[in-house]
């Protein structure tokens, strides 16, 4: 652990096989199809946008989504079923 703010944020690394807090693990690739929908939707649905808010929010959903992908198509243990890389730590409650 590499402590940013005492014990309460850390950097920590964990490979994450599932969503949030390792939920449905063995279901990676329903997350993989997941995120490429949201990927898809976002880009379509930036087109019309008007609003800087909208567009930043649409923005950040569209990176995590996008980073989330690239780790499940190219991370071990294979194509489309990669584990996340997440690192950062809130405590000891999770990464």
């Amino acid at each position: 652990r590499i402590s940013l703010v005492g014990d309460w944020l850390t950097l920590y690394l964990v490979y994450n096989p599932g969503a949030a807090f390792s939920f449905a693990s063995g279901a990676t690739w329903i997350f993989t199809i997941i995120a490429s929908v949201v990927i898809v939707v976002v880009i379509r649905v930036s087109r019309s946008l008007g609003s800087v808010w909208w567009s930043l929010c649409l923005g950040l959903l569209l990176g995590g989504a996008g980073g989330n992908l690239i780790d499940r198509l190219v991370r071990e243990p294979s194509f489309g079923q990669g584990h996340v890389v997440d690192f950062i730590a809130y405590g000891n409650l999770f990464v």
